[in-house]
């Protein structure tokens, strides 16, 4: 059973838990880079701030699994973004992150009522 249909059998109070919360602090550790192994300390500083998480994903591979489900979501919004318009402009770029593994970048720009939108595309060999 994946994420999605765990989230529909869930009471409301587990669900805006876990939708508000926890999903909110994976996706701060993704957004800014952290390892997983943050998420630990980052939910305890928020449980000592008075916020109610449980226990059962408090840990790296908690995370991971919140992390795979926002991207694969991200991913399919982008994607459906992309799918619908007449005129799409491609950038790419490559390049060394710091632990010498080649990072591949690719832009695409395109319209959104008119003004600009720029979505970003990246994949690490």
């Amino acid at each position: 059973m994946n994420i999605v249909q765990s989230l529909r059998q869930m009471s409301s109070a587990i669900e805006e838990k876990m939708k508000k919360k926890l999903f909110n602090i994976s996706y701060f550790i993704a957004k800014h880079e952290q390892p997983f192994s943050d998420f630990e300390d980052s939910c305890k500083l928020h449980v000592k701030n008075g916020l109610s998480l449980g226990q059962t994903y408090i840990n790296d591979k908690g995370c991971r699994v919140f992390v795979e489900a926002i991207d694969g979501v991200m991913k399919e919004d982008e994607s459906q973004q992309v799918n619908k318009q007449r005129f799409i402009s491609v950038m790419a770029d490559s390049g060394t992150k710091t632990s010498n593994k080649d990072l591949e970048l690719a832009y695409i720009r395109f319209l959104e009522n008119g003004l600009p939108l720029t979505s970003e595309l990246l994949s690490w060999n």
